[in-house]
């Protein structure tokens, strides 16, 4: 695995978690991360107050761990991997606070930088989150493949946020770049609805599997739930979903 990052003009030994998956090819960083520092560092570097988004697996917070900063991510996985690499450099874990998108966030922040994350309801959810609690004029700086940067993407940016702006792509990746100006909004998440035939009412949030509509495991366990009244329904509604 390759773990020497060279990230703002410094050197870091990052590594992906599990630090036992076979592929011990896949680095721990991409150019979306190497961009994103390089302009911060050149355009924003009177920063104190940060907000991480979608951190995969350190690269931002060990770059930034001058900042006191938050970071939110709802992976397990990325969080305990801010902590070894931070703790890898020799780096203060104290700086930086993990959050979850669920959380509220706070409202003092100098600057918000992050990935794209691939969900875009997940991006449309943190957005609104963004349109609540920063002041005016705070910059939004969000990193990501230029494959993954569409039209649509630079509109959910400029329905939350305010007018944005994308980068000239460098080793295929690309800044979008706003800064906060529209009144808040609420986020479109979390979604619900009565499952029918049932007493049950399904809530789904922006970043989980199937946020949209009912997936196929939830959908058996409400045939399982109506066959307590119905052996017989159990056998048609099986057949129906094979």
């Amino acid at each position: 695995m390759i773990t020497s990052a060279q990230l703002g003009g410094n050197t870091y030994h990052l590594h992906r978690l599990p630090l036992q998956q076979k592929n011990r090819s896949l680095q721990a960083w991409d150019a979306a991360d190497e961009y994103l520092v390089d302009y911060i560092n050149e355009h924003h570097a009177d920063a104190k107050r940060l907000l991480i988004l979608n951190d995969d697996f350190g690269a931002l917070a060990c770059a930034f761990n001058q900042l006191t900063s938050d970071s939110v991510s709802d992976s397990y996985i990325a969080i305990q991997a801010w902590q070894h690499n931070l703790k890898e450099n020799n780096l203060n874990t104290e700086q930086l606070t993990p959050l979850t998108s669920l959380e509220p966030l706070a409202d003092d922040y100098d600057l918000v930088i992050g990935k794209i994350p691939k969900n875009s309801g997940y991006m449309q959810h943190q957005l609104a989150q963004l349109s609540q609690s920063l002041k005016p004029g705070t910059p939004v700086i969000l990193a990501g493949k230029t494959k993954a940067i569409h039209t649509s993407t630079i509109n959910l940016v400029e329905r939350y946020i305010g007018p944005a702006n994308t980068t000239l792509a460098q080793k295929k990746a690309r800044l979008i770049t706003a800064t906060m100006h529209n009144k808040a909004q609420q986020s479109p998440f979390p979604k619900s609805w009565q499952l029918e035939g049932s007493d049950f009412t399904l809530v789904n949030h922006a970043n989980v599997f199937s946020r949209d509509s009912l997936d196929i495991g939830a959908a058996f366990s409400v045939i399982i739930y109506r066959s307590r009244k119905s052996p017989f329904a159990l056998s048609t509604s099986v057949v129906a979903m094979v």
